[in-house]
């Protein structure tokens, strides 16, 4: 997750690691508003995608696999609200999907964790929703990097804050806010996105 302070916008990906930031990066150079900036989306995931694919092959890496999610989440001038919308790749040919965030977007998603209660003034609660996600990504995908830092970030229409409140893992170095204990970053974390 990458706040980008002047929109204000949050820009969160899943995928191959590396390719959210290249957008994140791309989007916060970008020289408009936001609405401007959603109407270059498709642009921007196209040319970062070319750039991403042509880095991983001057390195010599297997070729990035096209199951890409990128979530982007900022203040609409234009319609006077908060807009999320999500971009997801299936396949190269026809690059990226588009469609609206709803009022909750939590991802990734598993049946085991329909008893999670999503109330996004409730810290306590997203980082419970958090481990059980880092718990499934564990499970299901031991060689997958699960965790880190649950960070939460507060998206105002002429401002954003951000704040580590604990770590996933249960990794000691750094205070974790919900207990007292101490935290240390590891692993990536999960995206939870909450539209007021």
């Amino acid at each position: 997750m990458v706040p980008i302070i002047h929109y204000p916008a949050v820009v969160a990906g899943r995928g191959r690691a590396g390719f959210p930031h290249l957008v994140a990066v791309t989007c916060g150079t970008t020289p408009c508003d936001f609405d401007g900036l959603l109407d270059a989306m498709p642009a921007i995931l196209a040319g970062a995608w070319k750039a991403f694919t042509e880095m991983l092959a001057a390195r010599g890496e297997v070729p990035a696999e096209p199951s890409q999610s990128i979530v982007v989440v900022g203040w609409s001038p234009r319609e006077d609200r908060f807009i999320g919308r999500e971009y997801q790749q299936e396949n190269v040919a026809i690059g990226f999907g588009c469609q609206d965030v709803g009022r909750y977007h939590v991802a990734p998603w598993a049946e085991d964790m329909e008893h999670a209660r999503l109330d996004p003034r409730s810290p306590g609660l997203m980082a419970e929703l958090a481990r059980a996600q880092t718990r499934m990504v564990a499970r299901t995908k031991p060689e997958a990097s699960a965790g880190g830092d649950f960070i939460v970030c507060t998206l105002r229409r002429r401002g954003i804050t951000t704040e580590t409140i604990c770590n996933l893992n249960g990794v000691r170095g750094r205070e974790d806010l919900l207990t007292g204990r101490p935290s240390r970053a590891q692993g990536v974390g999960r995206i939870l996105i909450a539209l007021p």
